[in-house]
């Protein structure tokens, strides 16, 4: 319940994508730290990257999927979310820019 409610209040706040953008720097591939229900993952996404968002919150994360199935195929097909301890975990990719929004 207090994924949804986060959400509820954060959601709208969109200011900062652009900054992420150009920290990303033209990357394509994105890891997310931190990504909770996905308000920064997800426009990511949308615009073009492929985004993976991890998380240790698993009720964030369950906030971020239904958000993501509401989005377009391709948005979808372009983001994964793991459940994960940030502070210690292996994935099998290599990614061109992390952020911890």
């Amino acid at each position: 319940m207090l994924a949804k409610l986060y959400h509820a209040h954060h959601a709208h706040y969109q200011e900062d994508i652009p900054f992420w953008e150009q920290i990303i720097n033209g990357a394509e591939t994105v890891l997310e730290l931190g990504c909770g229900t996905g308000r920064v993952s997800i426009p990511l996404a949308r615009a073009g990257y492929l985004v993976w968002g991890l998380d240790w919150d698993e009720s964030a994360l369950g906030v971020a999927r239904a958000n993501l199935a509401v989005e377009p195929a391709p948005t979808r097909e372009r983001v994964s979310f793991i459940r994960a301890d940030m502070t210690n975990f292996s994935l099998d990719v290599r990614f061109g820019a992390a952020i911890l929004p």
